[in-house]
């Protein structure tokens, strides 16, 4: 699979990279994250294709096939999982997220884009439903917790630009 060269500024050497958190405010703002990133080498070159769903439609089972994960939530065990989707000759592989059982999202990132994008919400459970083309019910926990994760990371981060993040939940709260 030739790689783009970005993929070069991705690299890291360890076995896994990973945190699992939550936050020490009171109940109203209780928040959680959690990343564990697998290396790419790993992820492309030993493992196998995932065994996502059961009762899989012809092109379930053809992108099942492609996809090899690459950040997971072993700790907190929501069963989030993002995945590369590996197809020969692409060298910009597409990035996807599964949220346990038959639900899957392609997401509006490369691999850079996502490494930024983790790096900023420091793993918020369900942050990558900014970048996926799911509505988000206002009431769901997934959206409060966003919400809270907008209303606390620019006091807590400073350094970070969280604008882009508040359009992004604005527009996947406004898709039905």
């Amino acid at each position: 699979m030739p790689l783009d060269r970005s993929f070069r500024d991705c690299h890291f050497r360890f076995e896994h990279l990973g945190s699992a958190w939550q936050s020490a405010e009171g109940e109203d703002h209780f928040i959680a994250g959690e990343f564990c990133l697998e290396p790419l080498e790993t992820a492309v070159l030993n493992q196998r294709p995932l065994e996502l769903w059961a009762h899989m439609t012809p092109e379930q089972e053809r992108l099942q096939s492609e996809l090899r994960g690459i950040d997971g939530t072993p700790e907190w065990g929501t069963g989030h999982l993002a995945a590369l989707r590996v197809q020969p000759g692409a060298e910009q592989p597409e990035i996807w997220f599964d949220k346990t059982g038959d639900t899957y999202y392609e997401l509006d990132l490369d691999y850079q884009g996502y490494l930024d994008a983790l790096r900023v919400t420091k793993g918020t459970l369900g942050w990558q439903y900014l970048f996926a083309e799911s509505p988000l019910s206002s009431d769901s926990s997934t959206a409060v917790r966003l919400r809270t994760m907008l209303g606390l990371f620019p006091k807590w981060f400073p350094d970070h630009d969280y604008k882009p993040f508040r359009r992004r939940l604005d527009m996947a709260l406004k898709r039905r």
